[in-house]
């Protein structure tokens, strides 16, 4: 039966008499190494009498300190006849199985694979055994105390059964991020607890990481501008905004070439720097226009709180709006002149 640290283990201790019958056989299990018996346990069996040719098996249930090291660690047997000094010493070997390779937590699978604060996503994973015995049951726990996620449609537990040696099984939790959850990557500590057929517990853990966070909405628009069609030089203003949940990060504008008009401000490129949620910023350029109807054809750089790069590429459309160009000092004239004929004409009537 193999042993783990800090498992039990029943060792079988066979004694064979290759000679003429044996009486009082005293054998001693002697704490060697990794391996002890409890202290209220004697570790002398006596045998009264072992015939010539004969075997005789003895029991013992076996202590492996935790802090065993895996590989061939040997018990410590003495023995003597009756009437004898001729006292011997056996090393029977033993093969300690290192518990941390129990069970394997393998192919980690994220659907999808960031997580939508709000929004449902899966962790599916496969255990193997690859201890050479049967686990009898186990639990699987994925701890989100420290973390704003909740299981969704079954708790953070699952338990296992009768799991052979090389056996696989799949384990699917489904989990929701608190809607207020900041993007990042965070890691969901795994809890693999379980137990041999003789009763052995045996505990590892494994952490799994997730990406929290959503894909950036991002609208650049036309904030301001003074261009007439009269006045047709002057300052453009334009505006980043981040309508996302999360923080978009060295943003940064590139105007390109257009025949409506003549950048005058000098470099195409605006570093417009980092936006909050729910936030804008501004970039200012000062340009010639061209034509009444221009058109700024932008590119915009940025990163999420993950640091994922993005690009947008877009025309901003400006219609410069006309001036009234003296036509209301023309309608003032217009009235005063009217006035002056009306007067002149009852000032005529009067006089007849």
């Amino acid at each position: 039966m193999p042993a783990y640290p800090g498992s039990s283990v029943d060792v079988f201790v066979q004694v064979t008499n290759n000679g003429e019958t044996a009486r009082r056989v005293r054998v001693e299990f002697v704490d060697n190494g990794p391996f002890t018996l409890d202290s209220s346990v004697d570790g002398v069996r006596t045998l009264e009498t072992l015939p010539g040719q004969q075997s005789f098996l003895i029991k013992y249930r076996v202590r492996v300190s935790q802090s065993a090291d895996p590989g061939t660690n040997y018990i410590k047997v003495r023995y003597s006849p009756e009437g004898t000094d001729n006292v011997q010493t056996s090393l029977l070997p033993i093969q300690i199985f290192s518990s941390t390779v129990g069970l394997n937590l393998q192919d980690i699978k994220l659907e999808p694979e960031t997580f939508v604060p709000g929004g449902v996503g899966r962790i599916s994973f496969t255990i193997e055994n690859l201890a050479p015995l049967s686990i009898k049951d186990g639990t699987v726990t994925l701890d989100l105390s420290e973390l704003a996620i909740a299981p969704v449609g079954s708790t953070n537990q699952q338990r296992f059964t009768n799991m052979q040696s090389g056996e696989e099984r799949q384990f699917t939790f489904r989990l929701s991020p608190s809607p207020d959850m900041a993007p990042g990557i965070y890691k969901v500590p795994a809890y693999i607890n379980f137990s041999d057929q003789q009763g052995n517990s045996f505990a590892r853990s494994e952490y799994i990481g997730i990406r929290i966070g959503a894909k950036p909405d991002v609208s650049i628009t036309l904030d301001d501008t003074k261009l007439t069609t009269k006045t047709k030089t002057g300052d453009v203003i334009i505006r980043v905004t981040n309508k996302g949940i999360g923080e978009i990060k060295f943003v940064n504008l590139v105007l390109g070439n257009s025949e409506s008009y003549d950048l005058l401000s000098g470099s195409q490129e605006r570093y417009v720097g980092n936006i909050d949620s729910d936030d804008y910023k501004t970039a200012r350029v000062t340009l010639e226009a061209t034509a009444d109807n221009v058109e700024i054809p932008v590119t915009v750089t940025y990163m999420d709180a993950l640091n994922t790069p993005y690009s947008q590429q877009l025309t901003l459309q400006m219609k410069l709006r006309k001036e009234n160009g003296g036509g209301s000092s023309t309608i003032i004239i217009v009235v005063v002149l009217l006035v002056v004929i009306v007067g002149a004409y009852l000032l005529l009537r009067k006089r007849k």
